[in-house]
């Protein structure tokens, strides 16, 4: 053979061998052991893309097949088990999946797998089983995935790091590949390393395309363009380059993966839209000019994505696509009312996309025949009301003006793109341009104060940028107080006064040097918080800080003027805090619950512009107490109602027998510690992990609501939760305001809370959804929720999880001695199984008289109540 022939013939079989041998590495470069077959991969994959494409009956169904047949075909596999169990919490069968878990454990001690699966679904009590399952089988990557999210919530991110490593080497799979890489990515960017957290991803890439490879030729491949796991890991590859600020390498790579997104790869629509926003105006050694051509060219070919117009600071991606979007509604159908209203503007839909907001609108907002109460808002309804079908130059103009009155900012901002486009004389022109640039000031002014409360709770420095590029400047130390936060937020407004006065139906502007003295009014040494307006009320005129029934000056009267309300305080041992939500209706409530009268100020909004530090966090946020009444966010109380919605239409296909047998379930039989009635009284009291509790409630509620012919739950129901929940906040003032005369209730409250200004915020909110479960039409509404609140792991648990945690186990304490004390009164309870487990079997007035009875023995109501 001739020479140059014999080297090439080497090489190539050094390439097959090398190619055999790191498809092997690349399964799994720890463990060393083989990934799962690519076949069952591929199963799982299809599960995944049912899961994400819907909810129902038949989706859960079609998902657990596939589930099932990976697990035929890899028996050892935890991520379709994992998956199976998580599926069980959503059809009530969380707590049989533990049991079955811990069951199987009493035959396997040393079952690192069923460590995991049962340390997992036990919260913080599980902590101890996965530092087990990571012991008996240090191969595995689940358990160091486990003990990673322990140390997470117990230490921070830099305590989580080592363990995500580990769980990041020994992936196994794409799904483990992908998910590990993630979490270990995220990490790394939490303590500053984004370089870092762009590499882990980088690594990841290369071994998801070389098992990907491995599997070509097979009867099954791993497709890396639709694969879910495969798009996750694309998505978070594109964010963590773009996330390296003031890289060349890192900008134009994150572009790249962006734009090869957009051409070739599925997805989520509003994933790609969020991604695309997060692009360099100019990336680096590139033009803007580039950057538009670029995405032109890349959502070309695609029906369902449209680049809008270039807003101030960033490039607009929409999810619209007009045809695809008539021809198929249900595709964009969102369970925020703000958002779906913006879509339809942005698709020029102006008069269906206010009737339909308007059609959403809850009762406590509307006034007489059935408009908003707020007169902007109901003259912008009746203005959408006789607008033609085709809407003129002028019309659209009339519409504008309506639509930035009101406060809706990027919606008004659509209309002046659309105005734009139709025939208007030369002084109308003149003041859709100032209607224009109004709202595109607003826009960008909210995004920065955003910006500034979102960096409050991070710790970097609050950024409130000028508009003007040679303006620019990030502050280098995050604010202390109030004060300071309001002098940085006047600094930007003054950047941004021209373009905030520029229309004349603006509502004024606030002089300069009164946001810096914003009215604060403080509580002792407990906190101090912004008057938050719009108006002072009557305890505000006793403090001399503003007469009853004025606009409160400064910041407020900044907000006020286009419809927004903000909420900024700190409180003892805590940074400061504040959100911005837009206003619906101001005005005030009055009434009495458990005997005791309250009277306050309400604040109904419809969404944030700004969030708090408790929803950047996650949690749910509906509505909080103030000093002078309560304010409530629809928006998040529409987002708990799909959630329940969808739960319906999970056991919609299910016959009666099936559905009352699920209801009917107890729970497994107390196992008490110790024989004879008081050990068994302290166990079936006793807290359990709430896997499904509230939703167990939930659907028993909506099987008698069918039984009865009384419909599906609305947004008012759940409101009303909240209504009487902040209303049992006010409760608390009428007791306990002024201090200086009720200083016996105060003192109470205070060694109730053992004197801790943390434990006293928990004791407030205990007392408060204690109000709710004895006062709303119905108590198993609030009891739902705190089960949910429960079911939360309580190494997360906030300030109203802690409470409404101890709050289920009073009332479970408290049913527990009722039973005792009359066995008869309680049918349909199992005295020998958990009480937890059968609380959804009460009835609302028995919850109701349970809360009443525990109301009375904390001195929560009026005597003779």
């Amino acid at each position: 053979m001739h020479p140059r022939r014999l080297y090439v013939s080497r090489a190539l079989c050094l390439f097959v061998a090398l190619a055999g041998v790191s498809c092997t590495l690349f399964r799994s470069p720890a463990r060393g052991l083989e990934a799962p077959p690519v076949e069952a991969q591929v199963l799982f994959e299809r599960a995944r893309t049912e899961l994400g494409a819907g909810t129902g009956a038949a989706r859960t169904n079609a998902a657990r097949e596939q589930l099932e047949r990976a697990l035929e075909v890899a028996p050892a596999w935890i991520a379709p088990r994992r998956t199976l169990d998580d599926l069980a919490r959503g059809d009530l069968g969380g707590s049989d999946a533990l049991e079955v878990h811990r069951q199987q454990l009493v035959e396997r001690q040393s079952s690192a797998e069923q460590l995991y699966l049962a340390g997992r679904l036990e919260g913080a009590a599980g902590a101890r089983r996965l530092a087990m399952a990571a012991a008996v089988d240090p191969r595995l990557a689940w358990p160091h995935h486990g003990v990673g999210v322990d140390r997470e919530l117990t230490g921070g991110a830099a305590a989580a790091l080592p363990a995500a490593e580990r769980a990041f080497a020994r992936a196994a799979g794409l799904y483990e590949l992908s998910l590990f890489a993630q979490r270990f990515a995220d990490l790394q960017a939490v303590v500053g390393d984004e370089r870092g957290a762009a590499a882990t991803l980088e690594r990841a890439w290369e071994r998801a395309q070389a098992l990907a490879g491995c599997g070509f030729g097979s009867e099954a491949e791993l497709d890396l363009n639709t694969a879910p796991s495969a798009l996750g890991l694309r998505f978070a590859l594109a964010r963590a380059a773009l996330a390296v600020r003031g890289d060349a390498v890192h900008q134009n790579r994150g572009v790249e993966r962006v734009l090869e997104l957009l051409r070739h790869a599925g997805g989520p629509l509003r994933d790609l839209v969020d991604l695309a926003r997060d692009l360099p105006r100019e990336p680096l050694g590139r033009s803007a000019a580039w950057m538009r051509h670029a995405l032109a060219e890349a959502v070309a070919e695609r029906a369902d994505l449209q680049l809008a117009h270039d807003e101030p600071g960033h490039f607009a991606l929409v999810s619209l696509g007009g045809a695809a979007r008539a021809a198929a509604p249900e595709t964009w159908a969102t369970n925020s009312s703000v958002e779906q209203r913006r879509i339809e503007f942005e698709r020029g839909a102006f008069a269906a996309a206010i009737a339909g907001w308007l059609e959403r609108l809850p009762d406590a907002a509307r006034g007489a025949g059935g408009l908003p109460i707020d007169p902007d808002l109901a003259r912008l309804a009746t203005l959408a009301a006789g607008l033609s079908e085709s809407p003129t130059g002028p019309e659209l103009l009339s519409l504008a003006s309506g639509v930035a009155r009101a406060g809706w900012i990027p919606e008004t901002l659509a209309v002046t793109r659309a105005a734009g486009e139709r025939e208007l004389d030369p002084a109308q022109r003149t003041e859709l341009a100032q209607i224009a640039r109004y709202a595109s000031t607003w826009d960008s002014l909210l995004a920065e104060i955003d910006l500034a409360i979102g960096a409050l709770q991070s710790g970097a420095p609050s950024l409130l940028i000028s508009p003007l590029e040679e303006e620019r400047a990030a502050l280098a130390s995050r604010p202390t107080d109030l004060q300071e936060l309001f002098e940085r937020v006047e600094r930007a407004v003054e950047a941004h006064r021209p373009g905030l006065e520029a229309w004349e139906g603006a509502a004024p502007c606030p002089e300069v040097g009164t946001i810096s003295a914003s009215p604060l009014q403080p509580f002792g040494p407990f906190a101090t918080i912004a008057v938050p307006g719009p108006l002072f009320h009557d305890r505000e005129a006793e403090l001399e800080l503003g007469r009853a029934g004025e606009f409160v000056p400064g910041l407020a009267q900044l907000l006020s003027g286009v419809q927004r309300v903000g909420m900024f305080g700190k409180a003892t041992g805590r940074p400061l805090d504040g959100t911005v939500l837009r206003l619906l209706h101001a005005g005030e409530v009055a009434g009495e619950h458990l005997g005791i009268a309250f009277a306050g100020s309400l604040l109904l909004c419809e969404g944030t512009d700004a969030d708090g530090s408790l929803a950047r966090l996650g949690g749910g946020v509906s509505g909080a107490a103030l000093h002078e009444g309560y304010w409530i966010d629809i928006e998040a109380e529409r987002r708990r109602l799909a959630r329940i919605e969808a739960l319906h239409a999970g056991f919609e296909e299910l016959v009666a027998p099936e559905l009352e047998r699920r209801l009917d379930w107890r729970g497994p039989a107390v196992d008490p510690a110790a024989p004879g009635e008081a050990a068994l009284r302290l166990a079936r009291a006793a807290l359990r992990p709430a896997l499904d509790g509230g939703d167990r409630v939930r659907l028993v509620l909506w099987n008698e609501r069918r039984a009865t012919g009384a419909g599906p739950l609305t947004l008012d129901d759940l409101l009303e939760v909240v209504f009487v929940h902040e209303e049992g906040h006010l409760t608390d003032r009428t007791r306990l305001l002024p201090l200086g005369e009720n200083l016996g209730g105060v003192l109470g409250v205070a060694l109730d809370a053992r004197l801790s200004p943390a434990r006293l915020e928990e004791e407030l909110e205990y007392r408060a959804e204690l109000v709710a479960l004895a006062a709303v039409s119905e108590p198993r509404m609030a009891l739902a929720e705190i089960l949910d609140a429960a079911r939360v792991d309580e190494r997360r648990r906030g300030v109203h999880g802690l409470a409404y945690t101890r709050l289920l186990a009073d009332v479970l304490s408290e049913l527990d001695a009722s039973l005792a004390a009359d066995p008869e009164r309680f049918p349909e309870l199992n005295g020998q199984r958990y009480l937890q487990h059968q609380l959804h079997r009460l009835s609302g007035e028995t919850v109701r008289a349970l809360a009443e009875q525990l109301a009375r023995k904390r001195g929560m109501a009026a005597d003779g109540f």
